[in-house]
């Protein structure tokens, strides 16, 4: 007889002051802020950027940061060419035809 087993239920985010004290942090030091902070301005820049070009593909312009926030959560396949240097996104199809040539 087979038995199922269940993952125990565990609660997903604890908060710092749950942490032990050597597992805590006070604050990021400025340079790992400045990195973090440069991070946010570029992948801002960039998703700028593809909802500009997105919205020449769409009946309702105002609607390009909406599927990019969808893209961004598509299942996808990663085929990396180590030799070539070429990272190849495939994408899985969405539900909507239209979606997906916009894309």
């Amino acid at each position: 007889m087979s038995s199922i087993h269940s993952r125990p239920s565990a609660r997903r985010h604890i908060t710092t002051d749950e942490l032990p004290a050597e597992a805590r942090f006070l604050q990021l030091s400025t340079q790992s802020k400045q990195l973090i902070d440069t991070i946010k301005m570029i992948t801002y820049r960039a998703e700028t950027a593809m909802a500009n070009s997105l919205r020449e593909h769409l009946k309702r312009p105002d609607e390009a940061r909406r599927l990019l926030t969808a893209l961004y959560k598509t299942e996808a396949d990663l085929l990396p060419d180590p030799d070539a240097g070429i990272l190849t996104v495939r994408l899985h199809h969405s539900a909507n035809a239209t979606t997906d040539r916009a894309i």
